[in-house]
């Protein structure tokens, strides 16, 4: 008998056990390269400052206080509450 027929559930060759690391150390600095370039197009938008809304000066808060609710979950809710007036001749958003 031949040694394939002694042992049917075994491999002609042994496998490598070896593992190669190459991909994933390509994939991680992909990643990493990935991560970098996001994080460079995020933060070279905000150095631009908006202007300033002239009508904001315009626009009165008045009788600002804190309230509570109940929601339906049975937890409470804190929110700000108060009057808007809109002393410009625009709709506000």
């Amino acid at each position: 008998m031949s040694d394939s027929e002694k042992e049917p559930f075994s491999s002609a060759a042994a496998p490598n056990e070896g593992k190669n690391w190459v991909p994933m150390v390509i994939g991680g600095l992909l990643v990493v390269v990935l991560i970098g370039f996001v994080v460079l197009l995020t933060r070279a938008g905000k150095s631009v400052a908006n202007p300033a809304d002239p009508n904001l000066a315009k626009v009165q808060l008045s009788n600002l206080h804190m309230a509570t609710a109940q929601n339906f979950a049975g937890g409470s809710v804190t929110y700000i509450e108060g009057k808007i007036t809109n002393g410009t001749d625009r709709k506000l958003n």
